[in-house]
């Protein structure tokens, strides 16, 4: 039994992952607690400078073993790293980028009740960001390691761009059985 969190970083580690640019937040609690076991946590004061230092981290390391992803907060964490996702993306420049979200039941009722927020700070992150991004993605369920592999890898797949995947947080804190997931 692990919790999902540990499970999807772990799965990042075993990609070649090895550092996480992150400024904390609510949505991304299980996250936080989970990069600090497996990555190098770089700090920051501000989304967008994660943002960035993450992408040039990327670009500077190529071929190397040092690869960054970018850990941010949902609603205005993640709007506040949107600048540095569209100059990236004109830049064909590699980046994963993983946001908090609210949890899925608060989503079911904003979609149900055509209400504008449920959970604190909650917007449909993907909605926003999935025009300059190569691929998007919302985790509505505990996401297998070849999924995860397979998402992070359409980053550097032919022309580089940004990956953007946006969980919940009540699937980052689920446990679950890992013999489930690995080969």
């Amino acid at each position: 039994m692990i919790k999902y969190s540990d499970y999807f970083c772990k799965s990042l580690k075993k990609i070649g992952y090895t550092h996480c640019f992150i400024l904390q937040g609510g949505s991304i609690m299980h996250l936080v607690n989970s990069a600090n076991k497996y990555f190098k946590i770089v700090p920051f004061l501000h989304e967008h400078s994660a943002s960035i230092a993450a992408e040039y981290f990327n670009k500077r390391n190529y071929n190397q073993k040092n690869k960054a992803w970018v850990l941010v907060t949902g609603g205005p964490g993640l709007t506040n790293a949107i600048t540095a996702v569209c100059g990236a993306f004109h830049e064909s420049r590699e980046l994963l980028i993983v946001g908090g979200q609210s949890k899925t039941a608060d989503l079911k009722l904003h979609k149900l009740n055509n209400i504008r927020q449920t959970g604190i700070q909650q917007i449909e992150g993907r909605k926003i960001i999935s025009p300059i991004t190569k691929f998007s993605k919302t985790f509505l369920k505990v996401e297998s390691f070849e999924k995860i592999k397979k998402y992070a890898n359409i980053s550097s797949d032919s022309r580089k761009g940004h990956i953007f995947l946006e969980i919940p947080v009540d699937i980052k804190g689920k446990i679950i059985k890992i013999k489930n997931f690995y080969k």
